[in-house]
């Protein structure tokens, strides 16, 4: 392509802050997810799940519904002519001059003159979006389409959108429109809306059919990891240098290497889970949420947690750019493990030792988006989608397992969560 590229410098960094100062932004609501009722007995999973000090094992961490059916209301139906965003309501948002239910990005063009112009977004991993793909497993949706096959009708309102409902990855993003008939030459307006921020371009191509305009390109920014998390009894603890490694040492401190490596992409991603998407304010220090501090390892972490932490900072695991719930249990043993087969022969069943939590585990490996198994310790929905926050529970002794058979901590959580899981990487802690 031959397209003179404009750079719009429009978005800020998202912060996510943990004090009272700060609140998250809207792509990252609140969930109001009810509480799982994890067993009121007992200690974490710890000794590659083997007994807590008090002889007992119950869930690696808390269960939480894993997101909730998200739910918008609006004071003005959609499609009411508007000039700005306060004068559509609730929920909904000023779309090229039309009341549109609100998405964390929206781009838009609309243009006035008789031929068919076609809206091209390129997504920061390099994919396209338009009319030929129409959505893609980065949350992109090509929600509307002006003319087809060259048929623009008088009177026809010419806008094409794309939209973004629940999370915009971050990175670069090209605009730019062809003009598919090349009936006339033309000039269209295209809005960039992310978070309440609107930005107006204009494209401009001549009448030659299959021209295109010149490339617009925006920036969204990457998600800033928060630098503390609050801990009840604790207090505001760092996050990667204190909470992250003494979760691995309370909750699975034995593992091999990799699997100490999961645990800690896992620790990371429910603290982001629970901080950002249901908006705690303070973790507990229980299975409720995660084990910080635990009686059975007094000294805290050791130099493996800090190294494990280290060797993953800032990861953690999403699905088509949601931020997942990554529950995990001690689950059983596995009984007899063959490096021949270690996809099956490292699953917990007919094992023991994980007194209870084996039933909890799904095994999701080479699974992809609604053949996975859902967690019964979050909200199960049909279809998957409704929750793309609950992709499934991890086994903490199959994780061992597997780890000693040489897989290392992407393919570990994969085993569990599915093929289809992202590791994705905040940016710098910000508060």
């Amino acid at each position: 392509m031959n397209r003179q590229t404009y750079l719009a410098l429009i978005f800020i960094a998202t912060t996510f802050g943990l004090g009272n100062d700060c609140k998250a932004p809207a792509l990252m609501t609140p969930a109001n997810a009810g509480e799982f009722d994890p067993n009121q007995h007992g200690g974490p999973a710890d000794n590659f799940g083997q007994p807590g000090q008090n002889g007992t094992q119950q869930p690696g961490n808390g269960g939480t519904q894993g997101g909730t059916q998200d739910g918008t209301t609006s004071a003005a139906p959609a499609g009411t002519a508007c000039q700005h965003m306060g004068e559509c309501g609730g929920g909904m948002a000023c779309v090229s001059g039309v009341c549109e239910t609100e998405s964390v990005l929206v781009v838009s063009m609309t243009w006035e003159a008789n031929t068919d112009l076609d809206l091209h977004l390129i997504q920061p991993n390099g994919e396209e979006v338009y009319y030929r793909n129409r959505e893609t497993r980065d949350g992109a949706r090509f929600a509307q389409d002006a003319c087809i096959a060259d048929r623009c009708e008088p009177g026809t309102e010419r806008r094409e959108i794309i939209r973004y409902n629940a999370f915009a990855p971050g990175g670069e993003y090209r605009v730019f429109a062809v003009n598919y008939d090349g009936q006339e030459a033309a000039t269209a307006t295209v809005e960039v809306i992310y978070e309440g921020q609107t930005e107006t371009f204009t494209l401009n191509l001549g009448a030659q059919a299959g021209e295109e305009s010149q490339e617009i390109t925006f920036d969204v920014a990457m998600m800033d990891a928060p630098c503390t998390v609050n801990v009840a009894g604790y207090g505001e603890v760092d996050l990667e240098n204190d909470y992250i490694p003494n979760v691995i040492a309370c909750e699975n401190g034995n593992a091999p290497p990799e699997a100490l490596k999961a645990a800690a992409i896992m620790a990371r991603g429910f603290a982001y889970y629970k901080t950002k998407i249901e908006g705690k304010t303070v973790l507990q220090n229980s299975e409720a949420d995660q084990v910080y501090r635990c009686s059975y390892r007094p000294n805290g972490a050791g130099p493996e947690h800090y190294a494990a932490a280290r060797a993953t900072t800032g990861q953690h695991p999403r699905w088509r750019g949601h931020i997942i719930a990554p529950f995990y249990v001690a689950g059983n043993v596995p009984p007899s493990p063959n490096a021949a087969d270690p996809v099956n022969s490292c699953k917990g069943t007919g094992g023991s030792n994980g007194v209870g939590t084996e039933g909890l585990v799904t095994y999701n490996y080479g699974k992809f988006d609604c053949d996975i198994e859902m967690s019964d310790q979050g909200w199960v929905t049909n279809p998957c989608t409704r929750n793309p926050h609950n992709r499934g529970t991890a086994s903490q002794n199959g994780q061992a397992c597997l780890a000693n058979f040489g897989w290392a901590a992407p393919e570990l959580l994969e085993y569990y969560y599915g093929a289809d899981v992202e590791m994705s990487t905040a940016d710098f802690c910000a508060n």
